[in-house]
């Protein structure tokens, strides 16, 4: 979300009356990811066992998020997770360095992939 930066653009007016320009600036932007914890060990998932399902920019959309993947998430071979939470880029960075980050992008593919395979089964 945002630019590969972690900024979005946001246009801001300077007074029409002076009659100067309008101005592009560039305000940070917090990419929050929405992770699941399973009881067995998921592909996509970190050395702890969290593994990324959707991300968002805004807390409250990534909450809703979590709450309703908490909630009707169904992995194939783990079944229900047993946690949720929502997390920063920065505190993924902390927890397991950029290594991590790689891996909580790829975690969201790995998911998407393992609950398509239920929809083909049906």
């Amino acid at each position: 979300m945002g630019s590969p930066h972690g900024h979005f653009p946001v246009r801001r007016e300077i007074s029409r009356a002076s009659g100067a320009a309008r101005m592009l600036t560039f305000v940070p932007v917090e990419t929050l990811h929405v992770q699941l914890l399973f009881r067995r060990r998921v592909a996509g998932a970190d050395a702890r066992g969290w593994v990324s399902v959707g991300v968002a920019d805004d807390r409250l959309v990534a909450c809703r998020r979590a709450s309703t993947a908490y909630r009707r998430v169904r992995h194939p071979v783990a079944g229900a997770p047993h946690g949720v939470r929502v997390v920063s880029d920065q505190q993924i960075r902390k927890e397991s360095g950029e290594r991590g980050l790689r891996r909580a992008g790829a975690g969201i593919l790995a998911m998407a992939l393992a609950l398509e395979s239920l929809s083909d089964a049906s």
